[in-house]
């Protein structure tokens, strides 16, 4: 969205879902749970543009394992609400063959959804 009358529009008649506290609760019992799967590991970190910033933002200073980050960047929405095709804008840059990877997003996405995604990387895997 660029018209700033609608982003105006959005945020009056926006409902407050959770409070700030609540969300902070559930991103540490998040963090708490991926800090048990990847104890021992040196995961990729790949945090998905630009609706996984803030998330990923909390995220990582309660990641308690070795990581390395990245991020990408794929779009349906340009500036809309409704999805359509998906544009890369940035694929990773770290290579992600026979690596465990952490896909941080603003949606949750199935694995097939993600493996979708993530075919058109140019030698780029997800998971072996």
């Amino acid at each position: 969205m660029t018209n700033l009358q609608e982003i105006i529009g959005v945020k009056n008649t926006a409902e407050l879902l959770y409070s700030n506290k609540e969300v902070e609760t559930l991103i540490q019992q998040v963090a708490e749970k991926i800090n048990q799967t990847y104890k021992g590991l040196n995961p990729v970190v790949l945090c998905i543009m630009n609706g996984g910033v803030v998330f990923c933002g909390k995220l990582l200073p309660l990641l308690d394992f070795p990581l390395q980050f990245d991020y990408a960047h794929a779009t349906r929405y340009n500036n809309t609400t409704d999805g359509n095709i998906l544009e890369w804008r940035v694929v990773p840059s770290i290579d992600l063959q026979g690596r465990d990877v952490l896909i941080v997003d603003d949606i949750m996405m199935s694995v097939k959804r993600s493996l979708e995604l993530f075919m058109p990387v140019k030698n780029k895997a997800l998971c072996q």
